[in-house]
């Protein structure tokens, strides 16, 4: 039974990504609900879906999840490591499925954007 239950839970929340606007983040989301902890506290997709099987999940072209991670690998967000994902600024990752934009031509306007809010965030208080 709780097979069943999380085999629905996962589901959900993969179609829950499917409504986001932006392919980019929709990929993006998808690098972020994938990634677990490891040891030392390091952030990686171990074994990670190939870009047609990630394209599949999150309605898009493999084009366009191939794209998305490029981004992600020039901003340094991610490090690509055979078939494993080390996510090297978390933070960065949840800023750029928070706030739903999307990145623009390579440039350094997504990544001003992002380390303000970073920053912004690390300021308040919890």
């Amino acid at each position: 039974m709780k097979h069943c239950t999380d085999l629905i839970r996962r589901m959900s929340d993969l179609r829950s990504l499917q409504a986001i606007p932006n392919a980019f983040v929709r990929v993006f989301a998808l690098v972020n609900y994938f990634k677990v902890i490891g040891p030392g506290g390091l952030e990686v997709i171990e074994d990670a879906p190939t870009q047609q099987e990630m394209a599949i999940m999150v309605n898009t072209s493999r084009e366009t999840v191939s794209r998305a991670i490029s981004e992600l690998i020039r901003l340094g967000v991610v490090e690509k490591d055979l078939r494993r994902l080390i996510i090297r600024k978390p933070d960065v990752l949840r800023a750029l499925v928070e706030t739903e934009a999307p990145p623009p031509p390579p440039d350094v306007s997504l990544q001003i954007r992002v380390e303000r809010r970073v920053q912004t965030e690390r300021r308040e208080p919890s």
